[in-house]
């Protein structure tokens, strides 16, 4: 747990965004914590859970469709204010320019 709780911290971070805003994450804590057993890779069981009492009807209800699993769900465009970085999309503004052959 310490070095999860490090890794947070070590995440907190401040920046201006394109509208001139600070844009500040701070980490307050971990919502859960688990072990991999596995090597993580392809295939590796992230999480575990057991319930010996549900019958077939249950386990179907339970089962998420693949068009409903939040892999398969469109990039909804955050309401709230704009992450971007300035410093960021100067950069990259000054490269688009760069390589503009007009």
């Amino acid at each position: 747990m310490t070095k999860a709780m490090e890794l947070g911290a070590a995440g907190e971070q401040s920046y201006e965004n394109p509208e001139g805003q600070t844009v500040k994450f701070h980490f307050r804590g971990l919502h859960d914590l688990n072990v991999i057993h596995d090597k993580l890779e392809h295939g590796a069981e992230l999480i575990y859970w057991e319930n010996l009492n549900w019958d077939e009807a249950a386990i179907r209800d339970w089962v998420t469709s693949k068009e409903n699993l939040g892999i398969f769900q469109p990039i909804m465009p955050s309401k709230g204010p704009n992450y971007l970085s300035r410093e960021i999309m100067e950069i990259l503004d000054r490269l688009h320019s760069d390589s503009d052959p007009a």
